[in-house]
């Protein structure tokens, strides 16, 4: 008997009910299958990023995806995460994040926000923060 716990994102999943299920290849060259897991991915739309591009401080208006058990996940262009903040209940008001002050450099970022398994995405450009060559320094 295993035990296992498998977290995915699935950025291309459908609006409506989706079905999943996992398999694991042994090394003895068999498969075992998970049991088949529903979610719904009906009336999620996704968020907004504002200002967009930014100097650094972004707010996001959250009233979609309020009370929901969720992730804020923030990754450079190579996909190395440089951020995440877990949310157990979304707030039902606008998030406002400093990008700066939790020391991201000017860059292109991808900000998604991750529920039931789906990644609501965003790309978020920041410039001009201190020091920055957009502001002539």
């Amino acid at each position: 008997h295993l035990n296992m716990f498998h977290r995915a994102v699935f950025k291309e999943a459908l609006s409506g009910m989706n079905y999943f299920r996992v398999r694991l290849f042994l090394p003895t060259g068999k498969n075992i299958f998970s049991q088949i897991a529903a979610l719904d991915f009906t009336g999620h739309e996704g968020f907004v990023l504002a200002p967009n591009p930014s100097a650094g401080r972004v707010r996001i208006p959250m009233k979609s995806l309020a009370g929901k058990e969720m992730d804020l996940v923030v990754s450079n262009p190579l996909g190395v995460e440089v951020h995440r903040q877990y949310f157990e209940e979304m707030p039902n008001k606008t998030l406002e994040l400093d990008f700066v002050a939790k020391g991201l450099k000017d860059g292109i970022y991808t900000v998604s926000l991750v529920y039931l398994g789906r990644a609501f995405t965003h790309r978020l450009v920041l410039t001009g923060t201190p020091g920055s060559i957009y502001q002539g320094n």
